[in-house]
């Protein structure tokens, strides 16, 4: 990546930390590297990988986001910033009260969602809180810790003015979320006062300010009169985050924190104004100001019915007519892009803006994408709510109101109720339905077109495979109940009945949210191989396993699905794999080499679609691009040498990369033998779940 230094932020003998440009793009991105001159330069390039790997799976609009590392490990790009606080008082004196307790709270917010992961800062102070494109602040430059442990403890910095006791001297106090409240607190007397701060304290220049911090018995006295401009109400806060003992501290946690904040009516939308450093020619973000919704009382609660989840209907505020309506089966992804389901330019809303759902309790939510205008659910900003009918949902200034509506659509269809469509396919349409006969049991089933019952090889394959496969019971395998035919006129409509899986499909995750954290995804694919190695066990081979295969229950554990071209390894050989019809053009890329080339599936070749799924869960993109005519996708499949997962996602442990590489080695017997085998070696990656 080749940057251009546009603004210097923060520069030592350790780091050199600035705003750097894109050539050709005028994109802006934040960077931090090890200052060469540094004696100690290679137990920084250490912390920064630390620090790398601590953001990596990290999501939130107040941290930065790291994107890139070069080879070295020296220089890390981050989501862009404008400055530090410590520059921006530097440049517009001090802060009003007003922009102070925005500023409070932004921080609370992004330390509230650190702490719910036992994760610390460490290290708040104006160098490490930065000024965001669009005048928010994004914590940044830091070395978080895990509560409870003692590695990594965060480095003690030399240039910030303040650090919890804690931090310095474990006989003081445990270090956990108010040790980052304490030096909020400062944080705040520091932007209040300005010019004014240093003297409050009366220690000697070149002292050090951290043995300040330290002793027990040293505290502020006369600080309250400098800021006689603030309201009572936020010196009040400030007052109860500076004692140096924890138990003495007015709050324990950031959310307690945030009420208190939000109780005393400080705050507002106002943001920090462009920061514009003199003499330096730096790119206009085009940053858009979005004005905020009206508050709004919720009029309605959820309807609760026993097996029903209802449909969303959105209905635009400023065109009534314009009206959209999504079954509860899979989310719904919101935005400006051409391939959101609901496409809605407007300011502020951004390409990807927010997704929809709706749980197995029938509940739909909406969760925020972490954008720059945010999601406002009745007026008030939202990163995950729940949606009732008659709410306003705001993306950015595009506002719909929402309907909760139950459509029975039951139909009776063989021995089973058909309440809801999931999905339709190649192979037909998925419902799900209850079954009278067995308590109204919940069950999907898939309605195969009228077409099937010509089609003499399908017919075989699912005659074949559901008694075989419905023998084979296990945790991680998706249920087979029964298949038949219904007639329907001069027609015989076939069907499968298997069991219900309430989360969806990998697929369906993947499309709404992109990659999945690593942990996550070993865990679904570790699920997935134990499935297909209990088919193993009883003799068949999968030879289909794909990101659709794999789904969810409602404790959100993953099974192994979808066993219509499942066959037993002892059968004869029969056409290659590649030329059945496969219920997505996609399906290609996840089918071993062997299998594309015509050549029987084995245990082997399911190890392969095992891999190119944890592929995909991992860097967001199948291991073959899947775009194009099938004889495309199958050139590319045998001949194209296959990416590492580490080229997209950086931050990719190495024993993951090479896990996944394995797996999918060309040469099957250079792969997992089996995928109990490949399981196993998932299982030692991951705790057992």
């Amino acid at each position: 990546m080749n940057l251009t230094k546009r603004v210097p932020i923060r520069e030592n003998q350790d780091w050199l930390v600035w705003r750097g440009e894109l050539s050709g793009t005028r994109r802006l991105y934040l960077v931090k590297e090890v200052n060469p001159r540094s004696p100690y330069a290679q137990q920084l390039t250490t912390r920064l990988a630390d620090e790398y790997r601590f953001l990596a799976p990290l999501d939130h609009p107040n941290l930065v986001k790291p994107l890139w590392t070069n080879e070295t490990g020296t220089q890390a790009a981050f989501s862009d910033a404008q400055c530090s606080l410590s520059q921006y008082v530097a440049a517009h004196g001090r802060i009003t009260p007003t922009l102070v307790a925005n500023v409070l709270l932004m921080a609370t917010e992004a330390l509230e969602y650190l702490h719910a992961r036992r994760l610390g800062h460490g290290c708040v102070n104006s160098h490490t809180l930065l000024v965001g494109p669009a005048g928010d602040v994004r914590f940044g430059d830091f070395l978080g810790y895990e509560f409870g442990t003692t590695n990594p403890l965060p480095v003690p910095d030399q240039e910030p003015r303040y650090q919890a006791p804690e931090l310095i001297d474990s006989g003081l106090g445990k270090p956990g979320p108010a040790a980052d409240l304490y030096c909020l607190g400062y944080l705040a007397l520091e932007l209040l006062a300005g010019d004014g701060f240093e003297p409050l304290f009366g220690v000697p220049e070149g002292a050090n300010w951290l043995a300040w911090h330290a002793d027990a018995y040293k505290q502020l006295t006369d600080w309250e009169p400098v800021l006689a401009h603030a309201p009572t109400g936020l010196t009040d806060i400030i007052a109860g985050l500076l004692p140096k003992r924890p138990a003495d501290r007015a709050f324990a946690t950031a959310a307690e924190l945030k009420t208190a904040l939000v109780r005393s009516r400080l705050t507002s939308d106002q943001r920090l104004p462009v920061y514009k450093p003199p003499g330096v020619d730096v790119p206009n973000t085009n940053v858009t100001t979005i004005h905020r919704p009206p508050v709004r009382a919720r009029t309605a609660e959820i309807e609760k019915r026993s097996s029903e989840r209802p449909v969303l209907v959105l209905r635009s505020l400023a065109d009534p007519a314009v009206c959209r309506s999504f079954a509860p089966a899979t989310p719904v992804l919101l935005g400006s892009g051409r391939k959101c389901d609901l496409t809605c330019a407007g300011p502020g809303v951004s390409v990807k803006h927010a997704f929809v759902a709706c749980g197995p309790d029938g509940a739909w939510r909406v969760f925020d994408l972490a954008t720059a205008a945010g999601t406002w659910v009745n007026g008030a900003p939202v990163r995950r709510a729940t949606l009732h009918s008659t709410d306003h949902l705001y993306l950015g200034e595009r506002g719909f109101e929402v309907a909760l509506e139950y459509r029975s659509t039951a139909q009776p269809f063989d021995e089973f109720k058909l309440v809801t469509k999931l999905h339709t396919g190649a192979r037909g349409r998925i419902y799900r339905a209850v079954w009278p006969r067995k308590d109204d049991r919940e069950v999907a089933v898939q309605v195969f077109p009228r077409r099937f019952q010509f089609q003499g090889s399908a017919l075989r394959r699912l005659l074949r495979g559901v008694p075989g496969v419905a023998s084979v019971q296990a945790p991680h395998l998706m249920r087979v109940y029964r298949a038949g035919a219904e007639r329907v006129g001069n027609d015989r409509v076939w069907f499968l009945a298997m069991e219900y899986m309430p989360g969806g499909s990998l697929r369906e995750r993947l499309r709404a949210g992109g990659r999945l954290p690593v942990k996550t995804a070993l865990r679904a694919v570790r699920h997935a191989a134990r499935g297909a190695a209990a088919l193993g066990q009883s003799g068949w081979v999968h030879r289909n396993i794909n990101p659709g295969c794999v789904l969810f229950d409602e404790a959100g554990r993953a099974k192994l699905g979808d066993f219509f071209f499942a066959r037993p390894m002892s059968a004869a050989p029969v056409e290659a794999t590649a030329i059945a019809p496969a219920d997505e053009p996609g399906d290609l890329a996840y089918l071993a080499p062997e299998c594309l080339a015509g050549d029987p599936a084995s245990p082997a070749s399911d190890v392969y679609s095992l891999g190119a799924t944890l592929y995909e869960s991992l860097t967001g993109r199948p291991p073959v691009d899947p775009n194009g005519l099938p004889a495309e996708v199958i050139g590319r499949a045998l001949f194209a040498p296959l990416r590492a997962p580490r080229e997209f996602v950086r931050d990719l442990p190495a024993s993951v990369d090479d896990l996944v590489r394995r797996a999918m080695a060309r040469n099957p017997g250079d792969r997992f033998a089996t995928p109990a085998e490949f399981g196993a070696a998932l299982a030692q990656l991951t705790s057992p779940a």
